[in-house]
């Protein structure tokens, strides 16, 4: 039981029924808790979303980091598949989780291009191709699934073996809050004997978003 408590010259806003707590900090951390607090967690129904809890009065946050911002798919040729991978790990306190998107174009040189899978696939060297998954795979041998929190990977992009890329789709989400989930993005390319020689390149900008 709690309620807003005043005299003429204070107001104490919100309280709690608790053992303990407080504030506790070191040279880059700062810790706000309470210990042996009653009554706490999420409650909902069709219409309404309670979050009962003196720590619950604290905002959304999202945290969003990038481990690897170059990689390389080295030489492809129309006899293998080339692959690399990147990662990066998002967490949030939101009760309705994140999205994470990716845009950017498929491997281009000049005006050539290497054709996006605009549908989820397996690897076919000799066929041009470019595409992502966010799943351990075994062909090639690449790639890991998301590990911790309640993170996944989106449709699309959690089949093993199978990759597509299209540039705006959400490749990872949360639905809930979640502790930080390490994800790691698997690239395939192939090429033909047809395709034109040369250096490909592409940027690809990795949005995580909030369902705050």
């Amino acid at each position: 039981m709690a309620q807003v408590m005043s005299s003429p010259n204070y107001r104490i806003q919100k309280d709690s029924l608790n053992v303990g707590g407080g504030e506790q900090s070191s040279a880059n951390y700062l810790m706000a808790e309470t210990l042996g607090e009653l009554a706490t967690g999420d409650l909902a129904s069709a219409s309404f979303q309670l979050k009962a809890g003196f720590l619950a009065e604290f905002p959304p946050v999202l945290m969003f980091s990038l481990t690897d911002n170059i990689t390389t798919l080295g030489t492809i040729s129309p006899l293998a598949v080339s692959a690399t991978t990147t990662k990066f790990a998002v967490a949030t306190n939101a009760p309705s989780g994140y999205a994470v998107s990716i845009i950017g174009n498929t491997l281009t040189r000049g005006s050539n291009t290497i054709e996006a899978m605009t549908t989820a696939a397996t690897s076919t060297p000799g066929n041009e191709q470019f595409g992502i998954n966010l799943k351990q795979n075994t062909s090639p041998s690449i790639g890991a699934e998301p590990s911790g929190g309640s993170g996944m990977a989106a449709s699309g992009y959690d089949t093993a073996n199978f990759f597509k890329f299209v540039s705006d789709d959400t490749i990872a989400l949360s639905n809930s809050f979640s502790t930080s989930t390490d994800f790691t993005i698997s690239y395939l390319g192939n090429i033909n004997t047809a395709t034109e020689a040369g250096s490909y390149s592409t940027i690809l900008t990795v949005i995580a978003t909030g369902t705050f």
